[in-house]
């Protein structure tokens, strides 16, 4: 399948989908111990970063807007064509549906 048509199909199902690192439950989980743990040691438990948690804790909180600093193309070509790869996979196993816009 074209790479870029693959774009086009959602994962609807969020345990499939590898962007995710986190479930509702465990985001419950990490809510939970705010105040119980510090911060980076509930991103280890939970292995994802500090920032992620604190995001979950305070989620009206902006972020900072320096991405372009630690912004790489290399890197982000990297990470779509194993995005691409495992959608693919998913596609062929079935569990994606394609979507049909009439092109």
């Amino acid at each position: 399948m074209n790479p870029y048509k693959i774009d086009k199909i959602p994962i609807n199902n969020r345990s499939l989908d590898k962007r995710y690192a986190l479930n509702d439950d465990r985001r419950d989980q990490i809510k939970n111990l705010k105040g119980k743990a510090r911060v980076k040691e509930i991103a280890i438990l939970f292995g994802v970063s500090e920032s992620t948690v604190k995001r979950i804790f305070n989620p009206d909180k902006k972020r900072k807007s320096n991405w372009k600093k630690y912004y790489n193309k290399e890197k982000r070509r990297g990470y779509m064509k194993k995005y691409r790869d495992h959608k693919n996979k998913l596609f062929k196993q079935g569990l994606l549906k394609s979507v049909d816009n009439g092109s």
